[in-house]
This record gives C-alpha cells, sequence and structure tokens, in this order.
C-alpha cells in the first residue's frame, strides 16, 4: 500500500512525496496530502505536469543549498565553509569532497544526535543501493580530515550499530594556577 511504504520513507528521511495514482476518490487523496505526500497526480497525465508538479514540491522543500550556508565555527579549532567544500582545522583549509561534504552537513545539523546509518545513506545516496560499508569508508575519510587521532575522536564518534553523532566536546583545559605575587 503506498500510504505504508510513504509513512516509512517519511520516518527515515525528510524527503518529498508525490503520490502517482489512478484513484480519484477525493477522501483517499485528502487524506495522503494531510498525512502522506506533498502532491497526487491522477493518471493519465502529460510529462509536462508532472514535470511542474515536481518543481512546485521541490521549491517548497528545504534544499542543501550549502552556498547560502554561513561559516560554521564549531570551536577555536574547527570551522565548517560549505559554500566552498572546506573546513578550516587548526588553521589549515583542508578540501572536502562533496560526498564528505553532504555527510558532515547532516551530522551538524543533527549535532549532539544520533544520525542513524540508513538516514545518512539515504541523503548522500538517495538513488543509489549503498550499503553500511560505503558509509563506514566515507565516514573513515572525513574523520582523517577531521580528526587529529581518529581512534579517539573528538568530533564524530560512532554509535555501533546504529550510526553517527557529531559531538563537541570542549578542549582539555588545564587549570590555571594563581600566580599572585
Amino acid at each position: 500500500h503506498g500510504f505504508e511504504l510513504s509513512s516509512k520513507l517519511k520516518a527515515m528521511a525528510d524527503v518529498p512525496i508525490i503520490f502517482v495514482t489512478s484513484t480519484s476518490d477525493t477522501e483517499t487523496i485528502v487524506q495522503g496530502l494531510r498525512r502522506y505526500a506533498e502532491d497526487f497526480i491522477i493518471k493519465p497525465f502529460e510529462l509536462r505536469e508532472l514535470e511542474a508538479r515536481v518543481q512546485a514540491v521541490l521549491a517548497r522543500m528545504p534544499s542543501f543549498d550549502y552556498a547560502s550556508e554561513p561559516i560554521i565555527k564549531i570551536d577555536e579549532h574547527l570551522q565548517v565553509d560549505f559554500a566552498h567544500n572546506r573546513v578550516v582545522l587548526g588553521g589549515k583549509s583542508l578540501s572536502l569532497t562533496p560526498t564528505e561534504s553532504i555527510l558532515l552537513h547532516v551530522l551538524l545539523r543533527n549535532a549532539g544526535r544520533v544520525v542513524e546509518n540508513r538516514m545518512l545513506i539515504s541523503r548522500v545516496w538517495p538513488t543509489d543501493n549503498v550499503g553500511e560499508d560505503t558509509l563506514r569508508v566515507h565516514m573513515h575519510r572525513l574523520r582523517r580530515k577531521l580528526e587529529s587521532d581518529s581512534h579517539h575522536p573528538h568530533y564524530v564518534r560512532t554509535e555501533r550499530g546504529i550510526g553517527y553523532i557529531f559531538t563537541v566536546r570542549p578542549p582539555e583545559v588545564k587549570a590555571e594556577t594563581d600566580k599572585r605575587p
């Protein structure tokens, strides 16, 4: 059933859904629009109509327009510039691949919360059949760029079997001794 599938999709990722259906039952369409879908298109239809509906739905959805993202200062060591696919770590500029940029963007948008593997996969590779091994490889590469010690990560932690979490723990602060004369 279309409603069941769309409910599962919505639980995994914030994706727009357009139902293509042969039903013209008003109650079914209203229920679908209220709970599951951004739009309905009834068969038969012209390709131009489908195109226009897809464009209209996408225009209403938040996008990954990285160019409009401000430079994000995570802490005194790390800042992220999505417009230029760069991170600045300890004053040194590092380039991100487009895949790494999307991964980091999703993690930062959900900072402090575990992002499940399947959500990351659906955001980075929405049309490809990609598994968790591919995700692990890309996360490893991202960590090598972000972390001084990828075995003891400061920013991106693994929740084994679940996903990843972007955490910003304050750097270790050494207690200053009182040096009054």
